[in-house]
């Protein structure tokens, strides 16, 4: 016999704040020690899992920024006037 499932309000997912270079350092040891050491406790997983989204979402971010300004700055018609050197 199946039971009625009850239609309960979902809660959102929270999402952590920043990540801190302390933890940064933490979660690129405990990458390595997991591609070198083949060494991956579940609080190192846990710890990669959960940072994972908001290391990915910084570094789009940042190439999105990077890809802007390189295409700012990448003028064929742009010459830069050099002081003393008669160009």
């Amino acid at each position: 016999m199946t039971q009625a499932v009850p239609n309960l309000p979902a809660f959102p997912v929270e999402l952590a704040g920043p990540i801190s270079d302390s933890v940064l350092e933490a979660i690129v040891n405990t990458g390595y020690s997991a591609q070198i050491n083949d060494d991956l406790t579940h609080a190192g997983a846990t710890l990669l899992f959960l940072c994972a989204p908001q290391m990915a979402t910084e570094l789009l971010r940042y190439r999105r920024a990077m890809e802007v300004i390189k295409d700012m700055t990448d003028l064929d018609n742009v010459h830069v006037l050099t002081p003393g050197t008669g160009s």
